[in-house]
């Protein structure tokens, strides 16, 4: 009732497409949200829950345009930016998403949520050693980024160094002893390195976590790895 009565008012406007989008009803947020930024086109917060909303219903192309408009009113926001990176990455743009990055950290180099952003663009276009040091930078501002961890263990697995496959594995095992993942990793990383008695214990306790799906290739994987401890 009251954007009936004061249609071009930017605060119920803005306020009903958070209602709606918090509740589901992602639609009738879009198209409060596009009045909200009719009543208000100088306010770059608008823009960028514009589009949000816009990724959310996977309206790739106005949700660039959103967040495009969003950043002439403000570029120093990262959310927006990273917005941006989101939809280039949605539409494969991977290069695109990454030179953007790149730029970005140019101007703030100390930002560590950007840094996590590149290193996942880094995964996806397996470009292992650029996701490693961008892993690396993360966790040395913050040592206690738990998936940062999990994905820094891969990207050495990937290059070969598995001892610090290795040891990132059991820094995250440290905070989240009874990840099943993890244990299964670690068990097949001791049996790449040969050190199958390791091996045999982790696959073991991964056993002991796994859901439904995995219980068999886990009990595979512990007879192969006794076959080959031998007696």
């Amino acid at each position: 009732q009251v954007v009936e009565r004061h249609p071009g008012d930017f605060e119920p406007l803005k306020n009903l497409a958070l209602l709606y989008r918090d509740t589901g009803r992602l639609d009738e947020a879009v198209a409060y949200a596009r009045a909200a930024t009719q009543a208000r086109p100088d306010y770059a917060p608008i823009y960028q829950l514009l589009g949000e909303l816009y990724w959310h219903v996977k309206d790739l192309a106005n949700a660039e345009t959103a967040y495009r408009q969003a950043l002439e009113l403000n570029p120093q926001d990262v959310n927006t930016l990273l917005g941006v990176v989101t939809v280039y990455r949605d539409q494969g743009r991977f290069e695109e998403a990454i030179a953007q990055l790149e730029t970005t950290l140019q101007r703030v180099p100390d930002n560590v949520q950007l840094k996590q952003a590149l290193g996942d663009l880094y995964v996806s276009t397996a470009n292992w050693q650029k996701a490693i040091e961008s892993y690396e930078a993360v966790l040395a501002a913050n040592p206690d980024q738990v998936q940062v961890h999990s994905v820094l263990a891969h990207a050495y697995a990937q290059v070969g160094r598995l001892e610090d496959a290795v040891t990132q594995t059991l820094r995250l095992l440290e905070v989240v002893p009874d990840d099943f993942v993890s244990h299964k990793n670690l068990a097949l990383l001791y049996q790449q390195l040969g050190r199958i008695e390791e091996a045999v214990v982790e696959a073991e306790r991964a056993l002991e976590l796994a859901p439904d799906s995995e219980r068999e290739i886990m009990s595979n994987l512990i007879s192969q790895l006794r076959e080959t401890r031998g007696p």
